[in-house]
């Protein structure tokens, strides 16, 4: 199955250096797509200092770079008639656009999106609606691509990388917590859930399934879901 992946996810796990799950989790490298533009708008060669400030550090600069050199850069779009859709679309910038038209190009594919809005403008704008249908049961969120980590890698690992830089991402920080006792799998994984399936509801049924692990037993939401639409 093809994956392709946003900028914001794609920063996001290689703060928590948690590119090689990333991979782990897809159909492997040679199967995985990412925005042309992605290494030059997060760390842009020619420009160091603006590759530092927007990545944090050089060790996230290099997974990302390296990243995109064993992933794939999206194609062009071979039918146009997508990208006009939803350019028109507020709330949905240039980079989703492509992500989105390939995922209607590519039947078999899965998005994955750390833009929370672009995923709700996609689900409620009347022009959209071709293509959420389209789109419906093939796009993952950041909470659910950590909670795929969870249930097929280390969850202490997982959990570790997740709290060494909180600033990452608000809404998954606040779900793992930053001080030194690491919560219960059952619990971060209900956590997740709960951001997943508010997201979810807000967003029509978008969302793929959640890997729902066999310690979760409920969804009850511990942090405002309001974190989730602005992290």
């Amino acid at each position: 199955m093809i994956t392709i992946i946003d900028n914001d996810v794609i920063l996001k796990l290689g703060k928590w250096d948690l590119i090689s799950e990333l991979i782990g989790i897809t159909d492997g490298e040679e199967t995985i797509y990412h925005l042309p533009t992605c290494p030059y708008v997060l760390c842009p060669p020619a420009h160091p200092a603006k590759a530092l400030k927007r990545c944090g550090d050089q060790a996230t600069i290099d997974r990302v770079t390296a990243f995109c050199k064993m992933t794939n850069p999206a194609p062009e779009p071979e039918n146009f008639k997508w990208l006009e859709i939803l350019n028109g679309v507020p709330g949905i910038d240039v980079g989703e656009v492509q992500i989105f038209t390939m995922g209607i190009e590519n039947p078999e594919s899965v998005d994955f999106i750390g833009d929370k809005r672009s995923l709700l403008a996609l689900a409620t704008s009347p022009s959209a609606l071709g293509a959420f249908e389209a789109l419906k049961g093939r796009v993952k969120c950041l909470e659910q691509v950590v909670a795929e980590m969870i249930c097929t890698c280390n969850y202490g690992t997982i959990a570790e990388k997740v709290k060494s830089c909180p600033s990452a991402d608000k809404a998954i920080s606040l779900v793992f917590g930053t001080s030194a006792f690491q919560k219960p799998e059952n619990e971060i994984s209900e956590g997740l859930l709960s951001y997943y399936s508010y997201l979810n509801d807000k967003t029509l049924g978008l969302l793929a399934p959640f890997p729902t692990a066999p310690s979760i037993t409920s969804g009850v939401l511990r942090t405002g879901p309001e974190v989730l639409l602005i992290s």
